[in-house]
């Protein structure tokens, strides 16, 4: 500091009174920006909490519109009459016969179509014993509605009526534009028809590997859509309405699903259970 005490003492007043102001004007724009950042980061956080809290009203909202919704078409007289009549047809197809080609026509589909698909997304190889249909039914139904459907993977639901000459189709072109209609309207990715007694898929829309497959003792039986069945049969009051949470779902490649369901009644007597299946997508719109 030699070269201060050179300076006049005028100069030195004046290095002073500067230095002074300098550090004043220093520690009122810290000041000054230390509140304005607490100001702003109180904005972001409040502004964060009231999305937060929007978001939770949105997600809540949407799951009571769900239930509201399913409840409904639960006891839907359409709804009512059409599970009977699948789950009627559904048991007379036991009266048909598969055979070895069409049994064929069915691994050839695993094989070509669904097994590469799910093997993109899973960790090992899958094997196409572990999801081959086996009870007469399931067969003869995944024959004419998926193996033998003429529209691509992904537009098995564009048919509406086999040409088998069953009274089951005849059913499934009744109800299957309706359902079709109401999936579409709601945001549902695919909507099933469920034999309460025996878990039987007597119906779904996109026509799936769990189209007709028992869910009690198929292959998709430890699915998430088993689980939220198995709580309605659990739970079976009128208006009672089960979700079950986002899990990997199998016969959607792995894709993941939630499951939404409820009981269907025709007066006191139980005639099944109407499940919807609902895409992470609706979701992650919300």
């Amino acid at each position: 500091m030699a070269w201060f005490k050179n300076f006049s003492i005028k100069s030195k007043l004046t290095v002073m009174l500067l230095t002074a102001s300098l550090g004043s004007i220093l520690v009122v724009s810290y000041l000054s920006w230390n509140k304005a950042r607490t100001i702003l980061t109180e904005q972001i956080f409040n502004q964060l909490t009231s999305v937060r809290a929007s978001k939770a009203y949105q997600v809540e909202f949407y799951f009571n519109s769900l239930i509201n919704q399913i409840e409904t078409l639960c006891e839907n007289r359409m709804v009512v009459v059409a599970m009977s009549e699948f789950n009627r047809e559904f048991d007379q197809l036991q009266q048909e016969e598969v055979p070895p080609t069409w049994d064929q026509a069915i691994a050839s589909y695993y094989r070509d179509e669904f097994i590469p698909r799910l093997d993109e997304n899973i960790n090992g190889t899958p094997v196409f014993e572990t999801y081959r249909p086996t009870e007469l039914e399931s067969r003869y139904l995944q024959y004419h509605y998926i193996a033998n459907n003429p529209n691509p993977v992904g537009q098995k639901d564009e048919l509406n009526r086999a040409n088998d000459g069953s009274t089951y189709s005849l059913i499934h072109n009744r109800y299957h534009r309706l359902f079709q209609s109401l999936i579409q309207r709601f945001g549902y990715y695919d909507l099933f028809l469920i034999d309460a007694e025996t878990g039987h898929i007597v119906y779904s829309v996109y026509k799936e590997t769990d189209y007709a497959t028992s869910l009690y003792t198929g292959p998709y039986r430890n699915s998430n859509l088993a689980d939220v069945v198995r709580q309605v049969q659990d739970n079976p009051d009128v208006g009672a309405i089960q979700l079950v949470d986002f899990q990997f779902y199998r016969p959607s490649y792995n894709a993941p699903a939630a499951f939404i369901a409820g009981p269907i009644y025709d007066g006191s007597r139980l005639v099944g259970i109407l499940a919807a299946q609902l895409p992470i997508d609706e979701i992650n719109r919300v």
